[in-house]
């Protein structure tokens, strides 16, 4: 991953966005099991509806883990209907939060390989609710690294966190990812509130609006009512 070879020369595609979630599906998701799904529907929704009223578009990429990381989706359209089903992220296992990312970093980069333009924005969104236990193959500091080089020029990509049993901000800045792409959320509730408000942030920032979360979403992801 340290040599990611991505085109900076090709034309820009303005109306494209490549958007990465990468979700964990660790046995301590459990509690929230029954939102996961849906909240990620309901977020690509609202992805959806911004594709048609700005004639945008998206590609989508999913990457679920525990100890083990899998790809589920590898760059489909969103306009196609496709939704991410409760067996999808069917909690298991341990934490592989960093080999995780960097699955979702390897992919992204190989399927912007293979377009022939460059896509306006590069979105990757990080949820987990628990802390890395089960990496094998990349460190925090490594994934750090990572991070730090693709947020700037000439890449630009825009990385999100959301987080619980944790400090979200205080996770996120260690993987260099901004304190206003930070979210930490609480319960069923708030994992429903954190991706509302991701989507929010998302289609303000595709915009040309802010990019980051409001203090109300933030509020809104730790201080919830269970569902």
């Amino acid at each position: 991953m340290s040599n990611l070879h991505l085109p900076t020369d090709r034309i820009l595609d303005a109306r494209h966005t490549v958007l990465c979630l990468v979700v964990d599906r660790s046995g301590s998701m459990a509690s929230m099991m029954n939102q996961v799904h849906i909240s990620i529907n309901n977020y690509l929704d609202e992805q959806r509806r911004t594709n048609i009223s700005d004639n945008l578009k998206t590609s989508v990429i999913l990457i679920t883990f525990d100890a083990m990381i899998e790809t589920l989706w590898n760059g489909y359209n969103l306009d196609e209907s496709r939704y991410v089903s409760a067996a999808n992220v069917q909690p298991r296992d341990g934490t592989a939060l960093y080999d995780a990312i960097a699955e979702g970093i390897n992919r992204t980069v190989e399927f912007i390989q293979g377009l022939p333009k460059t896509p306006f924005k590069v979105v990757m969104f990080i949820l987990t609710d628990g802390e890395e236990n089960s990496s094998k193959q990349w460190s925090k500091n490594e994934i750090a690294s990572q991070i730090k080089n693709l947020n700037r020029a000439p890449y630009n990509w825009e990385f999100y966190f959301a987080a619980a049993n944790q400090d979200a901000i205080f996770s996120g800045l260690q993987l260099n990812i901004p304190y206003a792409q930070c979210i930490t959320f609480a319960g069923q509730g708030g994992i429903q509130n954190a991706f509302g408000a991701t989507g929010k942030a998302h289609t303000r920032m595709r915009r040309g609006q802010s990019k980051a979360y409001t203090n109300e979403e933030k509020t809104s992801a730790i201080n919830s009512s269970e569902l």
